[in-house]
């Protein structure tokens, strides 16, 4: 029902680049992935400015990061991606807050 969807999303991820032009999935100076660390520096902003509570921002993008991947990979029609998405943020939000 989503391959169209998922299609364009693998040729985004693919096509994605830094100012220079360089794509996303080919950046391993430190050996950590930009969209990683750019959801944990909004995780720990959020706790800096008392937002979130205390939890690991490493764990809690890995969590996200895997459900956002888990449903790209199995949906079959059970379940829209509109309310899987809204479950999702329902569901962190009661974690981090």
């Amino acid at each position: 029902m989503y391959r169209t969807n998922n299609i364009a999303l693998i040729e985004i991820i693919f096509n994605a680049r830094t100012p220079d032009h360089t794509p996303y999935y080919l950046l391993k100076d430190d050996g950590e992935d930009p969209k990683t660390a750019l959801l944990e520096d909004i995780l720990r902003q959020g706790q800096q400015a008392k937002e979130f509570c205390a939890f690991n921002p490493q764990m809690i993008s890995t969590l996200i990061q895997g459900a956002i991947s888990e449903s790209m990979l199995n949906f079959q029609n059970e379940i829209s991606i509109e309310e899987y998405s809204e479950e999702l943020t329902k569901s962190i939000l009661k974690i981090v807050k």
